[in-house]
This record gives structure tokens, C-alpha cells and sequence, in this order.
């Protein structure tokens, strides 16, 4: 479905981007397709990361539960299944139309779901035990409005998890092609880097912000927008390394990409290595309310 509009905003090409693209995004998250890719290898570990901070968090279970910007509803159908009461909310009615069918195996009262941008969530405040944002700031101009909002939402002890993707990933680093073109590019040009552009598999789910750019971020940055917010982070997940190229060549099979990124986790284990995290793909971040004084 094309949506038609001469609204050029970044709000209006995102909530473009993700309902014309809504079946692609869908089958990155589906196990029953046997594609692969490291982008799927990548959205596994972060949906394994987020739900195992969850489950640190007992006295969320059965508590109520929002996930900002829902998407295809992979992760609501999981909360769902962990008997939290979820309500999902999105930008794209196409996109809740495919977490919609997820759901279709409960009641219609019990489907809660929202189209609505992150700024500006039609539900009451104080309300949340936990709510989730995974894959969405990096889309946002305003990622502290989204935050504040998020914070309305959130009752006072309530708990957030959200995710952001790493400027200063190892992957690039090492790729003369990034520091010598790409960084050039993405800072002074403003063209999108496209996330996924060497992947044929995954070619639909790049978008083009034209004059913007999907926003990167070291864990400094990340975390003065969380405090700027009203939080405070309190645990922080980096995980995926790689896929690893040359200019434009992929050094790696699959296979091998996805042995070295889990070694490269493996290493974070050790004291020695934890500088490693400031390099990893992306984070998952516990965050929670500042408590005044």
C-alpha cells in the first residue's frame, strides 16, 4: 500500500517506510522462514538480550506492559505468553495490522492496540510496570521528547528497556572503506547509510532519510540523553560483532561471521575485555526513573 503524501517530515518517511515495508520487517523475526541473514542473527540476540533483562525483573511479571513502537508484534506476542497485559503501540497501521494477526488468538478486549507516534501516546500516565522501545529512538528527531513521554507512561518504580545501534562499531573500524568514504558521508552529505544495503536479503528494509540520516551513538551520547530524560541507566547489553569486510567485500561466510561475533561477546566476559563493549554492533539498555535528592 503506497501512501501518498507531500509531507517530507522524518516522521511521515518513517511512518512510510515501515507500512510499505511491513511483510519484510515481519520475516526478519520469522523462525519458520529459513532464510538467513546477520541482520536475523542480529535481531535474535537483541529480542534474547531484552527478554532476558525482563526476566531479572520479577516484579513485573503480570504487570502491565508497553511496547512503544511495536512493530510486527514479535515481542508482544512474547510478553503476552509471560502474562504481563500488553498493549502495543506503532506509527504504522499496517504494522499493527500484522501484530493484530498475531494476536488473533485473544479476545477483543484483551487486544490492545495503539497507532500512535512516540511523542504523543494516547494512555494514561503512571500507568506501566515496564515498557519497551527496541529498534525506534535511532528513527526519532527528538529522542528525549520520546523519552519524557515514555517516563508519563511509566508508573514511579517502573522499568524500561530500550536499544540503540553503535556509531563506533568494531566492524567499521577496521573497514578503510567506512573512515576513509562512508563517515564523510554520513556527517557531511546527511545521505542514509542503510543499515542493510549489502545484504540482497535484506534490501527493503533500508530506508532513505534523503537530507537525514538514521542516528548512531556511543554509550556517552546515549547516556546523556537518558539523563536529560529523567533516568538513569542501570545495565547495559552490547552484543554482535561483524559481519567483518574489506572495502566492500565480505571477509566471512555466514557461518563464520556469526562464530566470530558469539567469540567476541564470549570476550566481554572477562574484565580484560570489556572495553569491547564501547565496540559491539548495538546495545540493550536498562533504564529506570532518576530518583530525586
Amino acid at each position: 500500500m503506497e501512501i501518498q503524501s507531500t509531507d517530507n517530515s522524518r516522521k511521515n518517511i518513517v511512518k512510510k517506510h515501515f507500512s510499505n515495508h511491513s511483510e519484510d520487517w515481519d520475516s526478519l523475526y520469522d523462525d519458520s522462514d529459513k532464510r538467513e541473514s546477520f541482520t536475523k542473527f542480529e535481531l535474535k540476540k537483541r529480542k534474547e538480550n531484552v527478554f532476558d533483562l525482563i526476566s531479572k525483573q520479577h516484579s513485573m511479571v503480570n504487570g502491565n506492559a508497553l511496547d512503544l513502537g511495536c512493530g510486527a508484534g514479535h515481542y508482544l506476542t512474547e510478553l503476552t505468553d509471560q502474562g504481563f497485559n500488553v498493549v502495543g503501540a506503532d506509527i504504522s497501521n499496517e504494522m499493527l495490522l500484522v501484530s493484530s494477526s498475531k494476536l488473533s488468538y485473544l479476545s477483543h478486549e484483551d487486544k490492545k492496540l495503539v497507532c500512535a507516534d512516540c511523542y504523543n501516546v494516547p494512555l494514561p500516565a503512571n500507568y506501566f510496570d515496564v515498557i519497551i522501545c527496541i529498534g525506534v529512538l535511532e528513527y526519532l528527531d527528538k529522542e528525549t521528547s520520546a523519552l519524557t513521554e515514555i517516563k508519563r507512561l511509566l508508573k514511579p518504580d517502573g522499568d524500561v528497556i530500550i536499544s540503540v545501534p553503535n556509531f563506533f562499531k568494531l566492524r567499521n573500524l577496521v573497514n578503510p572503506y567506512y573512515y576513509l568514504i562512508r563517515i564523510w558521508t554520513y556527517l557531511f552529505v546527511k545521505k542514509s547509510a542503510g543499515t542493510h544495503k549489502n545484504d540482497e536479503y535484506n534490501k527493503n528494509v533500508t530506508i532513505d532519510f534523503g537530507k537525514s540520516t538514521v542516528s548512531r551513538y556511543s554509550l556517552t551520547k546515549i547516556n546523556k540523553i537518558v539523563k536529560n530524560s529523567g533516568f538513569r541507566i542501570t545495565e547495559v547489553r552490547s552484543y554482535c560483532f561483524g559481519p567483518f569486510s574489506i572495502w566492500k567485500k565480505r571477509l566471512f561466510s555466514l557461518e563464520k561471521a556469526i562464530s566470530i561475533s558469539n567469540f567476541f561477546e564470549s570476550l566481554l566476559d572477562y574484565k580484560a575485555f570489556r572495553i569491547l563493549k564501547f565496540f559491539a554492533n548495538r546495545w540493550v539498555l536498562h533504564i529506570k526513573p532518576k530518583v530525586d535528592g
